[in-house]
């Protein structure tokens, strides 16, 4: 018969509702980092727009024209890419574009000189 020493007690921990919203904004919805890169970048957009497509057309294409260009910037800076925030996607996509590589195959180019060669 096993005796009480035997048996191991759990402790059981409340976590809190608000535990993984701190630094974030909207209750936990939007990271700090992620929402600041979105609002510059839509602000860089935006001023694009301003200063050279807006005068060239009417207010309702100018909507339009904002609407298809700020918005999907911002959800895509706002959300982040891959889980992480746009400006160190940017800097890996640089750094692989640096240093990628070539894959070759000598063995098979190898085997099909032998074979040309026969």
């Amino acid at each position: 018969m096993a005796s009480d020493k035997d048996y191991k007690t759990s402790t059981t921990y409340i976590i809190p509702h608000n535990y993984d919203d701190s630094g974030r904004f909207f209750n936990g919805l939007l990271k700090i980092r992620n929402t600041i890169e979105g609002v510059i970048i839509g602000g860089l957009i935006f001023l694009f727009e301003l200063l050279i497509i807006y005068p060239l057309f009417s207010v309702q294409i100018n909507l339009l024209i904002a609407l298809f260009t700020i918005v999907p910037a911002l959800v895509a800076c706002i959300m982040g890419i891959n889980g992480d925030c746009c400006t160190i996607f940017i800097k890996t996509l640089f750094v692989y574009i640096k240093n990628k590589r070539k894959l070759r195959f000598r063995r098979i180019y190898n085997e099909k000189n032998k074979e040309q060669q026969e």
